[in-house]
């Protein structure tokens, strides 16, 4: 349906069933034919009698040096609207996500489970914690000592959840339940994704 679109954008963009976007790298003057192509595609959209979701309608801007330029959108009525920046991505934000997901899988653990002997709490660590903590971590892995600590007391805590080993030092605790350091882990996949690339 929105195939035709193409035929009035003269960026680079990407098409999707119900929406487009638009991606450009701006030096100079260049921020003009981004503009010119967001009008473009609004004039595109009154033309087949559609409008454009405002509240979806966001901006990006990437790197330190970008001049972060405003862009806008003129609606059906004419009235023209700030093209809205979406919020800086933050690598501690996805941190911050796969921990708290990561805690409360671990409290359901806890609260639903009274007593775990190595093999349980092997099987229901592995299948409901920690996929939390390494779900695309290649893209995301943390390097900040602090995240990668606030990572690590996720599985520091989940061990003591063994009552025979819980007195134990952390490093005990991982060699009794064969699990590695979540450091470990993750430099490990990353060789992993490296050599699927390579090869």
């Amino acid at each position: 349906f929105i195939n035709d679109l193409s035929d009035v954008l003269d960026c680079f963009h990407l098409l999707y069933a119900d929406g487009v976007k638009l991606i450009s790298t701006i030096k100079s003057n260049e921020y003009l034919d981004l503009q010119r192509n967001l009008e473009n595609l609004t004039k595109w959209t009154y033309k087949w009698g559609m409008d454009l979701n405002l509240k979806k309608c966001k901006g990006m801007h990437l790197g330190k040096r970008n001049p972060n330029f405003e862009y806008s959108i003129i609606d059906m009525e004419g009235t023209r609207h700030k093209w809205e920046d979406q919020v800086d991505l933050k690598w501690e934000d996805q941190v911050n996500i796969a921990v708290n997901k990561s805690n409360r899988a671990l409290g359901m653990l806890k609260n639903s489970f009274k007593y775990f002997n190595k093999k349980s709490f092997k099987m229901l660590y592995s299948a409901l914690v920690r996929p939390n903590l390494e779900y695309a971590v290649s893209v995301w892995s943390p390097f900040f000592k602090k995240d990668v600590n606030a990572m690590e007391s996720i599985q520091r805590r989940a061990t003591k959840l063994v009552k025979n080993i819980r007195e134990m030092p952390y490093e005990l605790r991982l060699k009794e339940l064969e699990i590695q350091p979540l450091v470990e882990r993750r430099e490990r996949g990353d060789l992993i994704q490296i050599f699927k690339i390579a090869n």
